[in-house]
C-alpha cells in the first residue's frame, strides 16, 4: 500500500471513528438507553422523538445510526436496546467502585435535561 493510500485510509478511519463517537455521545447525552429500556413494547422513531424532543426525521436518522453501530435493534420500524447496550449500561450502573471509575456513573445521567428515563 502506498503512503498516499495509507494516509487516506487513516483519515477515513478517523472520520468513521469520529462519527461513531458523536452518535455514542449523543445517545448518552439524550439518555436513549434508559428511555428505550423503560419501554419494553419498543418505540417507533416518532415515539422516541416525542420523548427526546426531536422531530421524527431526526429521530429516525439518529436511530438508524445507532442501529448501524449495534446500539439499538430495529424490528418492523420499532426500536429496542441491543444486548450490547444493555450489558454496557449494566456495567456502567455499577458506579464509582467499578473498574470503569467515576465515568460510569456520569454516563447514565442525563446532561441536557431533555429526557428523563
Amino acid at each position: 500500500m502506498s503512503d498516499q493510500s495509507q494516509g487516506l485510509s487513516y483519515l477515513m478511519d478517523l472520520i468513521i471513528g469520529s462519527s461513531a463517537g458523536a452518535v455514542l455521545a449523543a445517545a448518552i447525552d439524550l439518555n436513549v438507553v434508559p428511555v428505550l429500556s423503560s419501554h419494553p413494547e419498543r418505540l417507533s422513531a416518532a415515539e422516541l422523538g416525542k420523548v427526546l424532543n426531536l422531530d421524527e426525521r431526526s429521530s429516525s436518522q439518529f436511530l438508524t445510526a445507532m442501529a448501524c453501530l449495534g446500539l439499538v435493534m430495529a424490528e418492523d420500524g420499532r426500536y429496542r436496546v441491543s444486548e450490547l447496550s444493555s450489558r454496557a449500561a449494566a456495567r456502567l450502573r455499577s458506579g464509582p467502585g467499578s473498574r470503569h471509575g467515576r465515568h460510569g456513573a456520569c454516563m447514565l445521567r442525563p446532561t441536557t435535561g431533555r429526557a428523563q428515563g
